[in-house]
């Protein structure tokens, strides 16, 4: 072999090793192992029952869950109540009396829903309360349930009888509450009605007659009274 040839020898077994190294690169090829999140299961609602009296409020919370019971986050809620006129809902679970009677509040999350069942109780105006009538005269009477207890007016009687001008002072009475109405009435002689407009506050009208046999006569006087709760 002369010196020309073994330098060409050489060079090609040169070309050779560097396309043999070339062609033996690996090549790595990336892979991401992803995992599904955790399905929703069911859902819970707090408290599952509750009872309110009209004009009250309740907040429900729903806590959506995957099979394994866990809590998940982020999703939404649609609240629905089965009687609007009995329980209304928000958008965030506030529960507010409408009326007596009862419903069902829902919430459901993609289509699985659990329920809490609401009472609403009548409204209760329970406590003493205290007031004038038109002539400025006091009166009180005290709530109980559908109860009116004890109610105390006076009344600056007109007419017969030798009393016109005369204050008399009616006590020791008893009525009735029905729904946002409150009457109390005792014979043919005290007749006393009213309205609460609030929690807080209530009004109406009352007429007393005074009847005297001998001689026949009568006097009477109408008033009109609001009253405010102690």
């Amino acid at each position: 072999m002369n010196m020309r040839t073994a330098i060409l020898s050489a060079a090609l077994g040169s070309i050779v090793m560097l396309s043999a190294c070339s062609g033996g690169e690996a090549t790595a090829t990336s892979t991401t192992s992803t995992t599904s999140p955790p399905s929703l299961a069911s859902v819970t609602v707090s408290p599952a029952t509750a009872a309110i009296a009209v004009g009250q409020q309740v907040s429900l919370t729903a806590t959506p869950r995957d099979a394994a019971g866990s809590r998940l986050a982020g999703m939404t809620v649609t609240w629905t109540s089965s009687a609007t006129t009995v329980a209304a809902v928000d958008a965030n679970g506030t529960v507010t009396g409408v009326a007596a009677g009862s419903a069902a509040v829902t919430a459901a999350v993609n289509g699985i829903s659990a329920s809490a069942a609401i009472t609403v109780l009548p409204p209760t105006y329970n406590g003493l309360w205290t007031g004038t009538t038109a002539q400025g005269d006091t009166l009180t009477f005290t709530v109980s349930g559908s109860s009116v207890l004890n109610p105390t007016f006076k009344f600056r009687l007109t007419g017969d009888c030798g009393v016109a001008g005369t204050t008399i002072h009616v006590s020791g009475l008893s009525g009735a509450v029905s729904g946002q109405q409150v009457t109390v009435m005792a014979g043919t002689d005290l007749n006393v009605s009213g309205t609460f407009s609030s929690f807080s506050d209530a009004s109406g009208t009352g007429s007393y007659t005074l009847r005297g046999t001998s001689p026949v006569c009568a006097s009477a006087d109408t008033t009109t009274w609001s009253a405010h709760k102690s």
